[in-house]
């Protein structure tokens, strides 16, 4: 059988949508790409040139200073610790929670499932919280950013994923003598590969940008995260953040520029590649469970 030759109606709707569809990957693309190219210009070739799809010439001191910053390096640190174990924690407490929410010979299920939905809608509040933490002795720790990471939603989209399984598979293991965590560990979570990567990745995401927390309950340089690092560039100066010898990175960029502004955009901008990298990377690993993840989650309710 031949194919349907298309309409001119048709083709004219498949140009408007590829169009469409490119204009949008560049609104989104572009902002991404100015950005990479800002962190290897000079700060007069960013604020003169304008619009470059290359830099005029290859400008690396921006990155030295980055990668030469201790303070940047332990506020890297910090994030990749807190969101590891955050990440990790978060994902525990929600599959051992969607579990028993799954199975329909749970007692007042119903009950446990509105209980979980309630927290969305109502919490005790910031102060409550603040308190809570300072009497545990948590404030001004890493451990107050991990603890506080548990996601509801994600606990519903497993929830969800979770009665997708055949409740035959789960008998079938019972039959043989498996617990119920067991089955947990040796059923359900090796069939939930897809919906496990993608709440993998939410945690992630969420985690590596979450500043609030850290800026309402760390104080210490020391155990900022580097988002806070990211912020303060921004907002201030930037010598004054990414080195302890301001003036050893003030010389450093006048002895290539000697035009060189002390507010340097492709320092702040080789700062935010630099902090954008390790979500970037994470991607790539488990986008193939990304999509079927979040669709299979949301069949059942």
């Amino acid at each position: 059988m031949g194919k349907t030759k298309k309409s001119i109606g048709s083709k004219i709707f498949d140009i408007c949508n590829i169009t469409l569809f490119v204009l949008f990957c560049i609104t989104i693309l572009y902002p991404i790409y100015e950005i990479v190219v800002n962190s290897f210009s000079t700060e007069t070739e960013i604020v003169g040139k304008g619009f470059r799809l290359m830099p005029y010439k290859w400008y690396f001191t921006n990155w030295k200073i980055i990668l030469s910053s201790a303070l940047l390096w332990k506020s890297f640190y910090n994030s990749v610790y807190v969101t590891v174990l955050a990440s990790l924690y978060s994902m525990f407490l929600s599959a051992t929670y969607a579990y028993p929410l799954s199975r329909k010979d749970l007692p007042d299920r119903n009950f446990w499932t509105f209980f979980l939905v309630f927290t969305m809608f109502f919490s005790g509040g910031l102060i409550p919280y603040y308190l809570l933490m300072n009497s545990l002795k948590l404030v001004n720790t890493l451990l107050v950013l991990i603890i506080g990471s548990i996601n509801v939603w994600n606990t519903l989209i497993m929830r969800n994923y979770f009665m997708t399984i055949p409740d035959s598979l789960q008998e079938s293991a019972k039959i043989d003598g498996a617990s119920e965590i067991t089955i947990l560990r040796m059923v359900v979570l090796p069939l939930s590969l897809p919906v496990l990567a993608t709440v993998l990745l939410w945690n992630l995401v969420a985690n590596w940008n979450s500043w609030v927390s850290c800026l309402i309950y760390v104080n210490d340089p020391n155990k900022q995260v580097v988002q806070i690092v990211l912020q303060n560039i921004f907002r201030e100066r930037t010598f004054n953040i990414l080195s302890e010898n301001t003036q050893n990175v003030y010389d450093a960029l006048r002895d290539t520029d000697p035009k060189q502004s002390i507010t340097n955009y492709g320092l702040r901008d080789a700062t935010f590649i630099f902090v954008t990298l390790p979500i970037l990377a994470s991607y790539p690993f488990l986008q193939k469970y990304f999509v079927k993840g979040i669709m299979i989650g949301s069949l059942k309710g």
